[in-house]
């Protein structure tokens, strides 16, 4: 039921929300990677949780396992946007870790420009690999 969920907020922000956004402009593109990568960091930290239950572990078959440890592990370059996922979630910027003359929404504006597309090629592969367990989990 969990890989069910998980599979159904992946696949909605990748499939659905961008017909639901319309014409494609920057406040639509905004909007996408906003709520692309938010989902992408609840995806991953609830897989993290699923792999560190110990009633988890008993029932799942190993192969699933091991699938969702090494898909926590390729996904691990998607750490590098948790600032901009912590300022969408929680409202605010705090200083950047490296001095710099830019604004939060120059940065903001960085991070999209460059890793829009890291957000979606990430959901795509966990969408891929919750599809091939669903038949495993039962």
């Amino acid at each position: 039921m969990v890989f069910t969920a998980l599979l159904s907020s992946t696949n909605f922000a990748l499939h659905v929300l961008p017909v639901a956004a319309g014409r494609e402009g920057p406040i639509e593109s905004w909007f996408l990677f906003k709520w692309r990568l938010i989902t992408l960091f609840h995806v991953g930290s609830s897989l993290r949780r699923v792999v560190a239950n110990q009633q988890a572990k008993e029932v799942l078959r190993p192969e699933v396992l091991s699938a969702i440890v090494e898909l926590r592990r390729a996904s691990k370059h998607v750490q590098k946007l948790k600032p901009i996922r912590d300022a969408l979630v929680h409202y605010g910027f705090g200083k950047p870790s490296k001095p710099t003359h830019e604004t939060p929404l120059q940065r903001v504006t960085t991070f999209v420009q460059t890793d829009a597309s890291l957000a979606e090629s990430a959901l795509g592969q966990i969408s891929k690999v919750l599809t091939s367990l669903l038949p495993h989990v039962g």
